[in-house]
């Protein structure tokens, strides 16, 4: 059994984030400690241990404004027009009886072995905000009033609750970036360093997550600046609210890997441990009850190979029954939950318990995997597109990548990706600089070209440039007997100098090439193929990945390799020379997938997480059925 702490390196927990079963929203004012009594005990006895909980602003700082002639403001009260008293309470505006009612969620949660990340400052909540009425016309993320009651109101509720050890960690809040506009990346970032230092001040034992909605690098707030301010990162991957994520049903490899590869563009980008905070399909018309699940268990078990140490759902209960807003605006929010209006395990509730004890009860640790290549996210492009696309097209050639950005300190490594690049000012001289250099001293390095102007070009990639144009491009090349279809936003007329010729279009043209550049090689294809897999619907179904193949990037220390393009392979080296492999059939068909082990190593152990079965074993060759949707774990060690 997995002890220790969750969200802590090396522990992966599922959960989801709680709205009481009876009032969701309401939960505070119509309180009902039998209920969320109750809602702890269903889900413990599921084997789900982390939740997520929201102390809703408006309730817990109910303080309004009045005012004399003029309308000039004259005192602060609460809401029931009674002055704020001389006590902690008052200072902070805070109701007390609602801090009472946390308190007892806090001592229910640790009676049912549960714990709690708490979103601090949650004025946003499913697509209503719930600010106090003094600060409803306030921009709550500069103005200097509502910052103030901001500080008063975080220091109170960490000073009074930080002793509580249901508490693993406090949250800025519910997508805080949602709960204002016109606001700048300075802005962003004084607020949130603001908010933190205030947490901090009290409480430095817990970590300090950053909670918030689409924070890519160009944003307001931008993932950069939050894993500076914040200790943890964390992603909310649905498919209908995020680029390019809508375009496959749910139950595909791209749609299945949306979530991890989100959550590692952030953690490599930002710098920071990332988590999947907010997973979901938002509704049986985008995803059935049975596919949910089908979906959750390559998604999920994807991150915990990627070792991203949780998978939270939204949320744990239906509120189909609730008539209040924000549940009768919005749709998406009404059939979400883990369990039904019965309170009965939906089948992705069953699911993530199933995934769950088998994490916990796995025999060795998972160390994070072999990476074959760093690929660095560029200015002026779409950074969650080319990332998703790269993941995309990696995981289908047999490759891991890890992420990071131009403008941050560049990674060692033996391999280099610059995906997809755009414009003249989208990489600088002086940061492809120190990528060079390495290549000359023996990396390799794969770009892809939208329409980027790079100085030193044909010294790079042995093609002579004859021309540009800004007119699309497009070609065809038969890869291994299959033909794919590429499609630039502009033209290069290329001529091959010093190059080798890996892929020639049907037409003659040079698709992939490779040069020597010093002691390192370079590759590049004038087409922006990982923007081209981020955008498109069914790539996973062409073999757009044959291109990644052809590139011979793969990592020498691995020794595994899989036979089937929609499954995917992590490799973890284990202590005494072990490696520990898990398989992951993101496709809705059963299917029989080959391992095959370089010389030296044999199969110790078959772990299947459900119907799967081992189909033979025999001359470094593992034989796999594979159940639709599912993972497998293998162990596997060196022979002598």
């Amino acid at each position: 059994m997995n002890n220790k702490l969750p969200l802590s390196e090396g522990t992966f927990v599922f959960g989801a984030n709680y709205w009481a079963s009876h009032a969701g929203t309401n939960m505070w004012r119509q309180w009902d400690e039998s209920v969320v009594d109750a809602d702890f005990r269903r889900f413990a006895d599921n084997g789900l241990r982390l939740l997520r909980v929201f102390p809703l602003w408006s309730d817990f700082q109910p303080i309004k404004a009045l005012f004399k002639a003029g309308n000039n403001e004259c005192e602060v009260c609460y809401e029931s027009e009674e002055p704020l008293p001389h006590t902690p309470e008052g200072k902070a505006g805070v109701d007390p009886v609602m801090m009472e009612r946390f308190g007892v969620m806090c001592k229910l949660a640790e009676k049912h072995g549960i714990s709690l990340i708490i979103g601090l400052i949650t004025g946003w909540m499913s697509g209503r905000m719930h600010t106090p009425r003094l600060l409803e016309r306030n921009n709550v993320l500069k103005d200097a009033v509502a910052i103030k009651w901001e500080i008063r109101y975080v220091q109170y509720i960490v000073r009074r609750f930080k002793n509580e050890p249901s508490i693993i960690a406090w949250e800025l809040g519910n997508e805080c970036n949602c709960m204002a506009d016109g606001v700048s990346r300075d802005e962003a970032f004084l607020w949130s360093k603001t908010i933190v230092s205030a947490v901090k001040e009290i409480d430095r034992t817990r970590p300090m997550l950053s909670g918030m909605h689409t924070i890519a690098p160009g944003k307001n707030f931008d993932v950069r600046d939050q894993g500076e301010i914040t200790d943890m990162l964390a992603t909310h991957p649905y498919p209908l609210f995020t680029p390019h994520c809508n375009t496959d049903s749910m139950i595909t490899m791209k749609s299945a890997l949306h979530a991890a590869g989100e959550s590692l563009m952030y953690q490599g980008v930002g710098g920071k441990p990332c988590f999947i905070e907010e997973a979901g399909n938002l509704g049986p018309m985008i995803c059935s009850l049975d596919n949910t699940a089908h979906y959750v268990v390559p998604s999920a078990m994807t991150a915990w190979a990627h070792c991203l140490r949780s998978y939270i759902w939204w949320c744990m209960n239906e509120q189909i029954n609730l008539k209040h807003t924000p549940y009768d605006w919005n749709g998406v929010e009404r059939e979400l939950g883990l369990f039904d209006v019965k309170k009965e395990p939906k089948p992705v509730a069953k699911a993530m318990s199933k995934m769950q004890k088998y994490m916990d009860e796995f025999p060795v640790p998972v160390n994070e995997p072999l990476v074959d290549a760093v690929c660095v996210l560029t200015r002026k492009q779409d950074p969650w597109t080319v990332a998703y696309g790269t993941m995309l097209l990696a995981k289908q050639a047999g490759l891991d990548v890890k992420f990071c950005y131009i403008t941050e300190e560049l990674p060692e490594a033996s391999v280099y990706i610059l995906p997809s690049l755009v414009s003249d000012h989208g990489i600088y001289a002086r940061e492809i600089a120190p990528i060079i250099e390495r290549v000359k001293n023996g990396a390799t390095l794969y770009m892809s070209w939208q329409d980027a102007l790079l100085s030193s070009f044909e010294e790079y990639t042995g093609l002579h440039p004859e021309y540009f144009t800004s007119t699309s491009n497009k070609e065809s090349v038969t890869v291994d007997g299959e033909k794919i279809d590429l499609c630039g936003s502009a033209t290069m007329a290329l001529k091959v100098t010093t190059a080798e010729s890996i892929l020639t279009s049907d037409s003659g043209k040079p698709v992939l090439v490779k040069n020597s550049l010093g002691k390192g090689t370079v590759y590049f294809i004038p087409y922006p193929i990982e923007r081209i897999a981020g955008e498109g619907i069914g790539v996973s179904e062409t073999a757009l990945y044959r291109i990644y193949e052809k590139l011979h990037i793969r990592n020498p220390e691995r020794v595994a390799s899989k036979s089937d393009s929609h499954v995917g392979l992590t490799e973890h080296p284990i202590e005494d020379g072990r490696r520990l492999l898990v398989l992951i059939n993101y496709e809705a068909v059963e299917k029989t997938v080959t391992v095959s082990l370089k010389d030296g190593y044999t199969l110790e152990e078959f772990l299947p997480l459900e119907d799967s079965s081992l189909i033979s074993n025999h001359e470094g060759k593992i034989d796999i059925r594979m159940a639709r949707n599912s993972a497998v774990s293998v162990i596997i060690k060196q022979i002598g």
